[in-house]
């Protein structure tokens, strides 16, 4: 498993530095990426749908020093998460041990918490069917019955883009009847400055 970030975003590395995806060029052949440092401009570019990358030309130099142990972390962390769903039947202790072996003390202390890593391999192992619904690919994304379901049966998956509009970006809406009756109710919060937040006491 590729590392990313926590939420979601594609990491690549260069010479130290971490870099997260930010956006395509416009003809599609290129993607360019942002230094993951809050408050460093360093920019990178490189193939599309590729994690080599290298500084854009002309482009701000960072503002920090490299810290090459931060690939390494990323990538262990992608390991263990990917171990979860994998019905090895490895213990989550052998797993974090595993995965935390041989690195260094700077390494290690950037690693979450043994107990963080442990709750979060547990999570993914025993929720039926977590490893397709949680794909990186948003197209082979499969969500089954039991994990969009009230308890009641009812399914709080609302719209799943990829039935009527494939080929475009893809997003999918969650809620219940009871949230979608009160939005009607309230549809002037569309026109507020602020977000709508319609609490539905699931």
């Amino acid at each position: 498993m590729a590392p990313r970030t926590e939420r979601g975003k594609r990491l690549a590395y260069h010479d130290g530095y971490e870099y997260r995806f930010a956006e395509h060029s416009a003809d599609g052949e290129r993607s360019f990426w942002r230094c993951t440092r809050r408050g460093c401009s360093a920019r990178a570019v490189g193939p599309n749908e590729s994690t080599t990358v290298a500084p854009r030309a002309g482009g701000k130099p960072h503002s920090h020093p490299p810290e090459p142990s931060k690939q390494e972390v990323r990538s262990r962390i992608a390991i263990a998460k990917g171990s979860g769903g994998n019905d090895s039947g490895r213990s989550t202790r052998s797993i974090v041990q595993e995965v935390n072996r041989g690195l260094e003390e700077e390494q290690l202390n950037l690693m979450p918490a043994r107990s963080t890593m442990m709750r979060n391999i547990n999570n993914s192992c025993s929720i039926k069917g977590f490893s397709e619904a949680n794909s990186r690919d948003a197209i082979k994304i499969v969500l089954p019955e039991e994990l969009v379901s009230f308890q009641d049966g009812s399914s709080f998956l609302l719209f799943d883009s990829r039935a009527s509009q494939p080929n475009r970006d893809i997003f999918f809406v969650f809620g219940s009847q009871r949230s979608l009756q009160r939005m009607r109710e309230y549809r002037d919060c569309r026109a507020w400055d602020q977000p709508c937040y319609i609490y539905d006491g699931l």
